[in-house]
C-alpha cells in the first residue's frame, strides 16, 4: 500500500466535538482503516482530556503523540488564539514511526534529555531517517520559568545518532506562556519530553529559516549565573543594553520578549550569516540586580554578543524552500510540517507578513502541510542542536 497522509483542521469550541471532528477530516484524506500514527495539536483553550477523547473516538489505539500549540495550520487553513486544532494521520507499509517518552522535565532536563535518548538508542529502531521531539515550554511554576532546552539537547546529543534529521518543538498553549500540556497515546501528560523516530524507506530533510539578524557591533558579557547576565563589558547588562539602542528610548521593562542577543558561531569579521548564529531571547529582568533573565542559559562570560533584530524576509524564505526541495531529486514528496515561532505571525511582526500564510502559498494544496506555533523552535547550527527564536524549521517527509 503506498503511504497515504490526511489533514484536519478545526475551529470548534467544544473540545470533543472539536477532536471528533479533526480527526474525521483527517481520515477522510485517505483510504485505509488503518493508521500508522496520530499527530495532533490544539490550543489551550480546550480541555486537553475531553479532545483527546474526541480524537480516540475515531482514531482508535493508533499511536499518536502531541500537545498544546498557540495556533495551528494545515494547506487551506490558519488560526492562532482561538479554539484550532489539527489532527495529521498516516497510513504507510513502508514508512515506520516508533514514539517515546521520559518524564521529569521540570526537575532536571539533562537527565530527561539522557533517559529520552536512551529508550531510543536501545529500542534499535533501525534505519532511521528523522526524529522529531515536542516539550513543554514552560515548567509547572509561578510565576512560569522556561525548562532549559540547551541542557535538554546537549544531553540527547551525547546518545542519539549525529547524522539524524532533527527537530523539535516547545509546546505551549497560550499566549501568556501558562498552558502546557502533552499527548502520548491515550493520555493527557505533561513536563514530559516526548520523541518520534521516523525510518524505513523514506528521507526526512528540513531547513531553518531565520528570522534575526545583528543590529549592533560585538559586545563582550563578563559575568553570568545559570540563565542570568550580569555584565555586559564589565557593566551593568541593564545598562550597556539600554546604550545598544543607538539612542532610542527602550524602557528595561520592555526588554522581556524584545531583546534579543545572537551569538556568531561563523565567521566573526565575514559577511554575516544567520544560519551562524545562536539568538537568545530576554525572559525577564531583575531591576534591583540590573541583569538580563534569558530562556537558556548558555550563554557565558567571555562570549561575545550582538543586539539582533527581527527580519521576516520572504524571499529568503523562498529560497530555502526551494533548496529542501532540490535537495529530494526524484523522490515522491509526501508531507509538509513546520514548527514555527509565534513571534512570526503577524500580529507580532509589526506589519502585514504572515510567514506561516506565505508557506501556504508556497507549497499550494499539492503537498499535505501542517504545522503549530511554538514557544521555542529546535534544529541545527552547524550539526549542533540549537534552541533557537524567532524561527521556523520546515520538515519534508519523501520517498
Amino acid at each position: 500500500m503506498p503511504t497515504q497522509i490526511g489533514v484536519g483542521f478545526s475551529k470548534k469550541a467544544d473540545s470533543f466535538a472539536a477532536g471528533q471532528q479533526v480527526a474525521t477530516k483527517a481520515m477522510a484524506g485517505i483510504n485505509s482503516s488503518t493508521i500508522d500514527l496520530v499527530l495532533t495539536f490544539c490550543n489551550g483553550k480546550h480541555d486537553p482530556h475531553q479532545f483527546l477523547a474526541g480524537v480516540r473516538s475515531v482514531t482508535f489505539n493508533a499511536p499518536l503523540l502531541g500537545g498544546a500549540a498557540m495556533g495551528v495550520f494545515t494547506n487551506s487553513d490558519l488560526s492562532y488564539e482561538e479554539y484550532e486544532s489539527s489532527v495529521t494521520v498516516f497510513s504507510s507499509d513502508t514508512i515506520q514511526f516508533k514514539i517515546f517518552r521520559e518524564p521529569g522535565l521540570d526537575k532536571d532536563e539533562y537527565a530527561t534529555g539522557i533517559g529520552l535518548a536512551t529508550q531510543i538508542k536501545n529500542a534499535d529502531v533501525g534505519d532511521d531517517r528523522g526524529l522529531l521531539v515536542f516539550y513543554d515550554t514552560i515548567k509547572n511554576s509561578v510565576p512560569a520559568r522556561y525548562n532549559h532546552s540547551t541542557s535538554l539537547f546537549d544531553a540527547m546529543e551525547t546518545i542519539i545518532d549525529k547524522n539524524i534529521c532533527f527537530a523539535a518543538g516547545g509546546m505551549v498553549g497560550d499566549l501568556q506562556r501558562m498552558q502546557c500540556f502533552q499527548f502520548f497515546n491515550d493520555e493527557v501528560i505533561s513536563q514530559h519530553a516526548m520523541a518520534l523516530v521516523i525510518g524505513g524507506k523514506c528521507q526526512m530533510r528540513n531547513t531553518t529559516i531565520h528570522g534575526c539578524r545583528p543590529s549592533s557591533s560585538y559586545k563582550t558579557i563578563t559575568k553570568t549565573e545559570g540563565p542570568m547576565i550580569y555584565e555586559i563589558d564589565n557593566r551593568p547588562a541593564l545598562e550597556v543594553i539600554q546604550e545598544m539602542f543607538a539612542g532610542k528610548k527602550v524602557s528595561w521593562d520592555e526588554f522581556p520578549f524584545f531583546v534579543t542577543l545572537g551569538r556568531n558561531k561563523g565567521d566573526k569579521y565575514g559577511e554575516p550569516k544567520r544560519e551562524d548564529y545562536v539568538n537568545r531571547m530576554c525572559l525577564a529582568v531583575d531591576k534591583e540586580k540590573k541583569a538580563l533573565v534569558m530562556t537558556n542559559p548558555d550563554f557565558k562570560a567571555g562570549d561575545d554578543v550582538q543586539i539582533m533584530h527581527i527580519n521576516i524576509d520572504f524571499d529568503y524564505l523562498h529560497q530555502e524552500m526551494d533548496a529542501l526541495k532540490i535537495a529530494t531529486g526524484n523522490e515522491k514528496l509526501l508531507y509538509y510540517f513546520y514548527i514555527d515561532c509565534i513571534g512570526r505571525a503577524k500580529p507580532f511582526t509589526g506589519g502585514d507578513l504572515e510567514d506561516a500564510a506565505e508557506v501556504q502559498r508556497k507549497i499550494d494544496n499539492k503537498i499535505p502541510l501542517m504545522g503549530f506555533y511554538t514557544g521555542a523552535e529546535v534544529s541545527k547550527v552547524q550539526n549542533e542542536i540549537r534552541s533557537m527564536v524567532w524561527t521556523g524549521v520546515l520538515c519534508l517527509l519523501t520517498e
